[in-house]
C-alpha cells in the first residue's frame, strides 16, 4: 500500500494536488495533499453531494440526445448548471486548490462524477483513481526509461455498428496516427478487439456500450459480431497501456460495499491498463466524435492524457462532454510496444 509520504512526494513531483474523499458516519471529508501542504476538511452531509451527482447524471443523459425542444433544452441545461455549481460549492471551492493538475480518489457516487464540468475545474488536468496505491503503481509502470523518445507503438481503432459518426471518427484518428490499424463496419469484430488489447499501446473504441448496474461484469461494448463483456476481458494477460471509450456510458460504475467500483473501466484498470478515457453519462454522438479528434491531436502532440482531455473538453459547446481520465495520466513517452 502507498504510504502517506510516498503519495505526498508523488503529488509534489507532478505539481499536482492529491484529493481523497472519505465518508464517515454520514459526513463527507476531504484529505488534500500537495505542494500547498496537507489538510483534512469536513465538507458536510454526504447525502447532499450524492443527490446533486444523481441530478447531474440525469440531466446529462437527457441532453445527450441533442434534439430537445429549445425550451426543454434550456430548462435541463439550467438544472445541470445549478447542480454543477452546487457540487462545486460543496466539494471544490472550500479546498482553495492551486491552479495545477488534480488527482482524485473519490468515494461512493463521486466515482461517477464528470469532474471536468465543475466550474472551478474547467481546463484543469484531472485524473480519477481508485486509490493512492493504484495511482502510484500505474504512474511508476509508465515512467519512461532514460533517453526514451516519444515514439508510439501500435494504435488500434474500432468503429462499431449503428453509430453515425464512428466511421468518420476512426478515419480522423487514423490521420493523426499514421499506420494505425482501423477496424470498422463488419471488420470491427470481437476477436480483433481482444487481440488488439493484447498487442497495442492505444486502443480507441467508438462503439455503443452498456453499463449493467445490477451486474457490472456484464457491462459490454457492442461490435459487429456481438458484445464484448467485461468479464471476458479477465482472460487477457497483457492490457493496452491506454484505452479510449468514446461512446455511451462506459465510465459508469456500480459501487459495492467497501467503496469498490465495478464496471468496464474498473476491469480494464485491474487488468493493467494504465489510463482509460471514458464517459460517466450518455454522450452525444457528434460531440463525442469532435472531442475525441481534438483529444488525439493533443495526445499525438505530446500532451499526457489528463492534459489532452482537459483541453479537448474546454472548447465552447452547447452540449457537455462528460469524459473522465481514469487510472493515471499517460503520454506517448511511456510505451512498451515498438512499431
Amino acid at each position: 500500500a502507498a504510504t502517506f509520504s510516498e503519495t505526498l512526494a508523488a503529488a509534489k513531483d507532478e505539481d499536482a494536488s492529491y484529493l481523497c474523499f472519505v465518508e464517515v458516519t454520514g459526513s463527507l471529508h476531504a484529505l488534500l495533499l500537495g505542494a500547498a501542504g496537507t489538510r483534512i476538511l469536513d465538507l458536510g452531509a454526504a447525502d447532499v453531494a450524492s443527490e446533486l451527482v444523481k441530478r447531474v447524471r440525469a440531466d446529462l443523459d437527457v441532453l445527450a440526445g441533442g434534439s430537445l425542444p429549445a425550451a426543454l433544452s434550456q430548462a435541463v441545461s439550467g438544472s445541470l448548471q445549478r447542480s454543477l455549481l452546487g457540487l462545486d460549492a460543496v466539494l471544490i471551492r472550500p479546498l482553495g486548490l492551486p491552479a495545477t493538475r488534480l488527482v482524485i480518489a473519490p468515494s461512493g457516487v463521486l466515482a461517477t462524477l464528470p469532474w471536468g464540468l465543475l466550474p472551478s475545474l474547467r481546463g484543469c488536468p484531472i485524473t480519477v483513481t481508485p486509490s493512492a496505491t493504484s495511482w502510484l503503481n500505474a504512474s511508476r509502470a509508465g515512467e519512461p526509461a532514460a533517453g526514451s523518445k516519444s515514439v508510439v507503438g501500435r494504435v488500434s481503432v474500432f468503429a462499431g455498428p449503428d453509430l453515425g459518426f464512428a466511421a468518420n471518427e476512426a478515419a480522423e484518428i487514423e490521420r493523426i496516427w499514421p499506420g494505425a490499424a482501423v477496424f470498422a463496419g463488419d471488420c470491427a469484430r470481437r476477436t480483433d478487439f481482444q487481440s488488439a488489447m493484447n498487442a497495442s499501446d492505444i486502443v480507441h473504441v467508438a462503439a455503443h456500450g452498456d453499463h449493467r448496474a445490477e451486474n457490472p461484469l456484464f457491462s459490454s461494448i457492442r461490435l459487429a459480431d456481438g458484445p464484448v463483456f467485461a468479464y471476458e476481458l479477465d482472460a487477457s494477460q497483457i492490457a493496452a497501456a491506454h484505452v479510449v471509450l468514446s461512446a455511451c456510458e462506459l465510465g459508469q460504475a456500480t459501487i459495492r460495499p467497501g467503496d469498490e467500483a465495478l464496471g468496464l473501466t474498473s476491469v480494464l484498470l485491474r487488468l493493467g491498463t494504465r489510463s482509460v478515457i471514458s464517459g460517466v453519462a450518455r454522450v452525444n454522438d457528434r460531440l463525442a466524435s469532435e472531442v475525441m479528434v481534438r483529444y488525439h491531436r493533443g495526445l499525438a502532440s505530446g500532451r499526457d492524457s489528463a492534459q489532452a482531455l482537459a483541453e479537448a473538453t474546454s472548447s465552447e459547446s452547447e452540449l457537455p462532454a462528460p469524459f473522465v481520465c481514469f487510472g493515471s495520466s499517460w503520454s506517448t513517452v511511456s510505451n512498451r510496444v515498438q512499431p
